[in-house]
């Protein structure tokens, strides 16, 4: 059995004392040692002896590794193609000078294994020299080279591992000498590792000025594995600082450090205490109070010097918890349930008071925070008082929007009724069949609508919807014209003073509309004071105020102060709304003001009001500055002389009575008039045959087409057509009629209608 010497039966094992003895022990070894040898006779020219062990490596048997060694190229044929000439050379060599030879190699056996062999071998001379053969022993180091192959893998892996870390580290010897030094420690001291391996380490450690190594013994001997922070010197001379930790390799005859850069972190500590610093002064300028208070008791820790504003009161004497004034019992109660039951307060409107009783409404944020070791709540209150108010504004201007909106689609239906009851009352009153009292009559009707057509103006003015002519307006001549005119109407007891900045830059205003309301808010000054009083009239440049929209293009402030009654906040806030009135049923429309406040947006401007009860109203007109550009001139020219005609008209108008109105008054004007309700219908005609010499239309109509709709289309089919619109007011999508085009504003009476129409048919066709 494998691993048993076996003797014939009946040997004794002290026979095994002789030459048989040695002859068990050599077989023994060469198995253990994989080693086997063979015997070379050059009398015979034959191989004489070959142990089984080295036919085993060969995969053989004994009587086949005596027929191999017996031919060289059978020999060089067993080894690995890349070693045989190698293999050839060395031995022919050694047997030709009569000398031993050590070759390694590798054999491929008989079932196609690699196997790493060694072989030495000593020639066999006789006293005289004489060759008489050779001996040689082959060793199996296939185990030995996987070994070697292994620990050089793992070596090198290990190596690469070290060379792969983000952390310096190097080795030094017994002597200080480096053994290791990975790229890291090139990149962070800045020697390459060819200029320190196997040199003294070059490192100084600044602490202690002595050599590195005895620096490091000590530290591992006092510390252990420790890390320690320490300061050492790179090559180009500068400092770093560095967290080393130590280990001993190779049986405690090498040092091993593995070193942590801590510049980023020095960096960092300092960048937090800068933090810290940029932080208190950044919180300590935020245009919001901020403050802090103790958690456990409300006493204020800290507080910006905005809420010292805010508040009136210093840190660490104010309580903000404990019912001073800042806020009210109900408002604290519910802070703090929130707070409770959140854990933080998030966007809670709370009223607070200042010191001298001024409230003022904030929305508070409060968040819990460690300030200095101590438990304590950060609160934000961003003061929200003006932009409430700034809200209920614009709620105010919505409305007032609203009703401007309202009012002008009343203006434009009351227009189309004005323009019928106007043209047919003029025609009455100016039939020579009727007798003079029915014609009378009819010249109060037209009167009365007339009357209607100025109300329906006031409408559209408070509605933004009326047609302005700007020009360039030289306002400080202008208030003083109508100063003029006032003072010769007002009574005794009325005093009206200018008071006017030089040299004011022109205006970019309708001149009527203008001198329009600055006579309303004299006439409502003169009301505001029945027993007399000063109205004063005031131009000067207006100041950018962030509470009229922050400005930015320079307008002109006007201002209409009296001494009278003033209004209360209720009156106040109606002031704009149409028919809103506090005079006697009679005395007023109610549409003055809103006169001025739609006159004053549609220039680009505004108006404001301050007013108190027994301390008089001050009304502030602002308007835009003129820029330095030629005004458009009319392009209307004045009405030719006859107004009649024979052209072909077209007509599209929604309102039947209107449609009846104007077809019936150009047909006695002698013109050809075809009339249709919709702009679909208009197309359709204008695409067929016929051809028209003018296109009049309404500006709004159902259907989808407006009038400006039309126009454009219609000019598509027949470019040199001429086009005259009608409209019950001139709303936004009329802004082309800055380009020239002519409207004819409803209610117009017959004659308007036909030097309308006269003049459009004698112009030449826009493009």
């Amino acid at each position: 059995m494998p691993g048993q010497i076996v003797l014939p039966v009946g040997t004794a094992v002290s026979e095994l004392a002789g030459s048989r003895l040695r002859g068990v022990i050599m077989r023994r070894s060469e198995r253990l040692g994989a080693i086997g040898h063979w015997i070379w006779d050059e009398t015979c020219g034959c191989c004489v002896h070959c142990s089984e062990e080295l036919a085993r490596i060969y995969e053989l048997s004994v009587a086949e590794y005596f027929a191999l060694r017996g031919d060289n190229a059978k020999v060089y044929a067993t080894l690995h193609p890349e070693d045989r000439e190698r293999y050839r050379t060395v031995t022919e060599g050694a047997y030709a000078r009569g000398e031993p030879y050590e070759i390694e190699f590798r054999v491929i056996t008989r079932t196609g294994a690699l196997r790493y062999c060694y072989e030495a071998a000593e020639q066999i001379v006789d006293e005289s020299g004489a060759y008489l053969g050779t001996l040689g022993v082959v060793q199996d180091v296939t185990a030995t080279k996987e070994i070697e192959a292994e620990l050089r893998h793992a070596k090198d892996a290990l190596g690469e591992l070290f060379q792969s870390l983000a952390l310096p580290v190097f080795v030094l010897d017994d002597q200080g000498r480096v053994s290791f030094w990975n790229r890291a420690a090139e990149r962070v001291f800045g020697w390459r590792a060819g200029e320190v391996v196997g040199q003294p380490v070059p490192l100084l450690p600044e602490e202690t000025g002595f050599p590195l190594l005895p620096f490091l013994q000590r530290q591992l001997a006092r510390e252990g594995a420790r890390p320690l922070e320490v300061t050492w010197r790179r090559r180009d001379g500068s400092s770093i600082p560095l967290s080393i930790s130590l280990s001993t390799v190779a049986g405690g005859n090498s040092l091993a450090v593995v070193a942590v850069d801590l510049t980023e972190q020095r960096a960092a500590e300092r960048q937090v205490v800068e933090q810290g610093e940029q932080l208190r002064v950044i919180v300590e300028s935020l245009p919001v109070p901020v403050v802090i208070t103790r958690a456990s008791d409300g006493v204020v820790l800290f507080a910006n010097d905005v809420a010292k504003l805010s508040f009136g009161h210093t840190p660490g004497v104010t309580n903000l918890r404990s019912g001073d004034d800042f806020w009210t019992e109900t408002d604290r109660a519910r802070f703090l349930d929130e707070l409770d039951s959140r854990g933080r307060v998030a966007g809670a409107e709370i009223c607070f008071r200042r010191r001298d009783g001024t409230p003022f409404l904030a929305v508070v944020t409060a968040e819990p925070l460690s300030f200095g070791g101590v438990d304590a709540l950060m609160s934000v209150a961003l003061d929200v008082t003006e932009q409430r108010r700034a809200a209920e504004e614009l709620r105010h201007a919505q409305r007032l929007e609203a009703v401007g909106q309202l009012t002008g689609g009343i203006a434009h239906d009351f227009n189309n009724l004005l323009t019928v009851v106007l043209g047919n009352a003029e025609a009455l009153a100016n039939d020579p069949t009727l007798g003079d009292g029915n014609r009378r009559l009819a010249q109060i009707i037209a009167d009365t609508a007339e009357r209607g057509a100025n109300l329906t103006r006031q409408l559209l003015a408070f509605a933004r919807r009326q047609s302005l002519n700007p020009s360039l307006v030289q306002v400080d001549l202008l208030i003083e014209d109508t100063a003029r005119l006032l003072r010769r109407t007002m009574a005794a007891a009325i005093e009206i003073e200018t008071r006017l900045q030089p040299d004011l830059p022109t205006a970019l205003v309708d001149r009527s509309q203008l001198e329009t309301a600055l006579i309303n808010l004299v006439l409502n000054a003169r009301d505001a004071m029945p027993k007399g009083g000063r109205i004063v009239l005031e131009a000067e440049m207006a100041k950018p105020a962030p509470g009229r929209g922050g400005r930015k293009a320079p307008q002109l402030e006007l201002r209409v102060i009296d001494d009278g009654s003033g209004m209360t906040p209720e009156v106040l806030r109606r002031a704009f709304e149409p028919f809103f009135t506090t005079k006697e049923v009679g005395q007023g429309s109610g549409l003055g003001l809103s006169m001025v406040y739609g006159f004053a947006a549609q220039s680009g401007g505004s108006v404001q009001i301050e007013s108190e009860p027994g301390r008089g109203t001050v009304v502030h007109l602002y308007l835009p500055v003129a820029e330095p550009v030629a005004l458009r001139r009319d392009a209307h020219g004045a009405p030719p002389e006859n107004v009649r005609g024979e052209e072909r008209i077209l007509l599209v108008e929604d309102e039947p009575l209107v449609r009846e109105f104007v077809s019936g008054q150009l047909e006695h004007l002698g013109y050809q008039v075809t009339a249709v309700e919709q702009g679909t219908a208009a197309l359709t005609l204008l695409q067929g045959d016929d051809r028209f010499d003018l296109l009049l239309t309404d500006n709004i109509m159902p259907g989808g087409i407006s009038g400006i709709d039309l126009r454009r289309q219609a000019r598509q089919l027949h470019p040199r057509l001429r086009v005259l619109l009608m409209s019950g007011y001139a709303g936004t999508d009329l802004d082309e009629q800055e380009q020239g085009e002519r409207l004819l504003r409803k209610p117009f009476n017959r004659r308007q209608l036909a030097e309308a129409v006269r003049l459009a048919l004698e112009e030449s066709s826009a493009a």
